[in-house]
């Protein structure tokens, strides 16, 4: 059976602007999450999770993303002990960091009688349950274990889970958490945050290899259909994961419905990102050391399209860094979690060059976001997300803007 409504990506789209706008300055549009733990943590985030890949996030560099006002989750190649410390750490804190498990990890974790219910108990936990298929039954089997388990022991358990690309699945989701949700009454849904998109991102090979693949923008979309019928009640917070490729993709993924948008290579090529890097470039021969510990400070310069490196010494450096991305999926994913090749890969490892801070990023993508909410009349994300219409543009249209 092939369906025959065509299915869009961000670049098929634009967002088309409200018929009037009241807001004076984008500097009156909010484009920070609004909820209870911000306040009590006494930060800003934007709707932006850095994703849980051995190149992009690690146990070091957590805390930039963080402070930059970007959530990130740890990935699974950091060993096991160190994850649940850093899970378990600060209980009495609503501040926590987001940590990814496999499914048997999580599974030892929340689903049996262990002896981590101690470390547990009394605690504020954000688990990803970081698996490629977020269509198996089986997983939300013991997604649904662990909350009932959760509310039995006394720890406040919140789990992302995924990867979907059928808006059927979501609502499939919301029913097991409606259905959760009056058996215990306790406000308690057992999947809170799902990601959707399989094999848009770029260090993914799942749809070349298997053919499985939805059109991203459709997808949250629909998803979002789901959402707004039932005003959110039940259903999983809309995290788009994948395809992001520039600052327009984000703010069209939070306007098609996603309350986040999951980002991996774009976080990659930052000077903080976790990846591998190499110093190149045309002084290469005049530095005084290859290793990049040497150096103080990193800034790019656009108009010479290099890094500006300055050394301990005080010297100064044109150079081009490149950093090692790769897929979880890939091999070299596999192996800095297993330590070996143990599957079928279904990612890919690439070499990219670093083109950004982390803080410089951050600054330009919140300016991005203001500017689309000031021209959609919102002042706050809960107007933009989700709430706009967006118009099918032509191929040559979508070509004219590719300068």
């Amino acid at each position: 059976m092939i369906k025959k409504e065509l299915t869009y990506g961000y670049k098929d789209l634009g967002i088309l602007g409200a018929e009037i706008s009241y807001i004076k300055s984008r500097s009156e549009c909010n484009p920070y999450v609004e909820s209870l733990q911000e306040l009590l943590d006494d930060k800003q985030h934007l709707p932006i999770i850095a994703s849980p890949m051995a190149s992009v996030v690690s146990d070091v560099n957590y805390d930039e993303f963080d402070n930059n006002g970007i959530y990130a989750v740890i990935p699974r190649n950091i060993p096991f002990e160190k994850r649940f410390e850093l899970l378990t750490e600060n209980a009495t804190l609503t501040e926590k960091k987001w940590v990814a498990f496999g499914k048997n990890e999580f599974e030892k974790l929340f689903c049996n009688e262990t002896e981590f219910d101690v470390a547990l108990k009394n605690n504020v936990l954000k688990v990803c349950v970081d698996i490629a298929n977020g269509h198996m039954a089986d997983l939300y089997d013991s997604c649904k274990k662990a909350k009932r388990l959760s509310l039995q022991r006394g720890y406040d358990l919140t789990i992302m889970t995924g990867n979907i690309n059928n808006p059927k699945t979501y609502d499939w989701i919301r029913r097991l958490n409606s259905g959760f949700f009056v058996k215990y009454n306790q406000h308690t849904l057992v999947i809170d945050y799902i990601r959707v998109g399989i094999g848009g991102g770029d260090g993914c090979t799942t749809t070349p290899q298997t053919g499985v693949h939805n059109g991203q923008a459709s997808l949250i979309d629909e998803c979002n259909t789901i959402y707004r019928k039932y005003e959110g009640h039940c259903c999983p917070k809309i995290i788009a994961d994948g395809g992001i490729k520039g600052f327009g993709d984000v703010v069209k993924a939070l306007a098609l419905g996603a309350h986040y948008v999951m980002i991996g290579s774009i976080f990659s090529r930052m000077i903080e990102s976790a990846g591998k890097k190499t110093i190149t470039g045309w002084n290469f021969l005049e530095l005084p050391s290859s290793e990049i510990e040497d150096y103080v400070d990193f800034d790019y310069d656009n108009d010479a399209d290099a890094w500006v490196a300055t050394h301990k010494d005080g010297t100064k450096h044109l150079i081009d860094i490149d950093v090692t991305f790769f897929g979880m999926a890939s091999g070299n994913g596999q192996r800095s979690i297993n330590g070996d090749k143990t599957k079928v890969s279904e990612g890919t490892t690439k070499i990219l060059k670093v083109n950004f801070t982390l803080p410089k990023w951050v600054n330009i993508m919140t300016g991005s976001i203001k500017s689309a909410m000031s021209y959609c009349n919102a002042t706050n994300l809960s107007s933009f997300i989700g709430k706009q219409e967006l118009v099918v543009l032509s191929t040559n249209e979508i070509n004219s803007l590719n300068k």
